[in-house]
């Protein structure tokens, strides 16, 4: 992502979200011992799952997996292309998907996880070389001010955070057209994987979202999930205004915030507890190289 340049004295800008920027959500969110019953509203229960979740939560991701280790061919093995976190340096990663590509070896990933940068990266690394140009245009074209809207109001008066991403919201919007999920969707279906990690501030929990399958609703409100979700991975906490996300149980609707999944971690393939060494016995894909992007 371009490098941010704000010319504030952030030990000032601290100390104010110190004194004024903790207030009670208590009544807005679901409680600690009901959060897994709750849902994005007009999603199914595949479309995320806390990634420390226990083995017999994460028994619809494994049968996700089981999906995309059927679809992989016999004696090619399973290629993962996990992004990392790194501001500005996401520009980096996506050079060498560029070069990769032109080198021609780059393989068309069974499962791409982002993180952070890495979120913004991911969409167009799943979808393959056909959407590099996207990608190029989006860091090497980008310039600060097409990214966020300095708000030191929102430091001041104890909304905990220093700018507004509405420009960079509007960007993701421009790149992530309904066209292109429709494609995520679709290759979701064949079998692919594309997990997008945020961090919710609410539960202090690392959150994996299943972008193919909140596409496959192919709904207008999923599509702008989808883009909620890739700007809340993005959104650095106190540089970066959170990002709200509608719940519900099926019987009321509450708000969860959504922020930069680098809080919680660096990078991820897929949850702890998912049991992949199984998964790829049961699959006869655990002699096979599998190759991690």
């Amino acid at each position: 992502m371009p490098s941010l340049k704000i010319c504030v004295n952030l030990a000032v800008v601290l100390m104010l979200i110190a004194c004024a920027g903790s207030y009670d959500r208590s009544a807005l969110t679901p409680t600690p011992e009901n959060y897994e019953a709750f849902l994005p509203v007009g999603t199914t229960p595949d479309s995320r799952f806390f990634e420390d979740d226990s083995r017999d939560r994460l028994a619809t991701l494994n049968a996700e997996m089981r999906k995309t280790l059927a679809q992989v061919p016999r004696g090619q093995g399973l290629n993962i292309l996990a992004l990392s976190g790194g501001g500005q340096h996401g520009a980096f990663g996506a050079g060498v998907l560029n070069g990769w590509a032109d080198k021609g070896t780059r393989p068309s990933f069974d499962v791409v996880t982002g993180i952070s940068t890495g979120a913004l990266i991911a969409p167009f690394a799943f979808l393959g070389p056909d959407y590099d140009s996207r990608l190029k245009r989006f860091y090497t074209e980008t310039a600060t001010q097409d990214i966020v809207r300095l708000d030191v109001s929102g430091a001041v008066f104890g909304r905990g955070f220093l700018t507004k991403a509405t420009p960079l919201k509007a960007a993701i919007r421009q790149e992530l057209t309904d066209d292109l999920i429709r494609e995520i969707a679709e290759q979701h279906r064949l079998g692919r994987q594309l997990l997008i990690g945020t961090t919710n501030i609410d539960a202090e929990r690392p959150v994996l979202w299943n972008i193919g399958a909140i596409a496959q609703t192919d709904t207008p409100g999923a599509r702008d999930l989808i883009r909620d979700v890739i700007l809340a991975s993005v959104s650095i906490p106190v540089v970066f205004q959170p990002v709200t996300i509608k719940v519900t149980n099926g019987d009321v609707q509450r708000e969860e915030l959504h922020v930069d999944g680098g809080l919680a971690r660096e990078i991820f393939t897929y949850p702890y507890d998912l049991q992949m060494r199984q998964l790829l016995r049961d699959a006869g894909l655990s002699n096979q190289k599998t190759a991690f992007g």
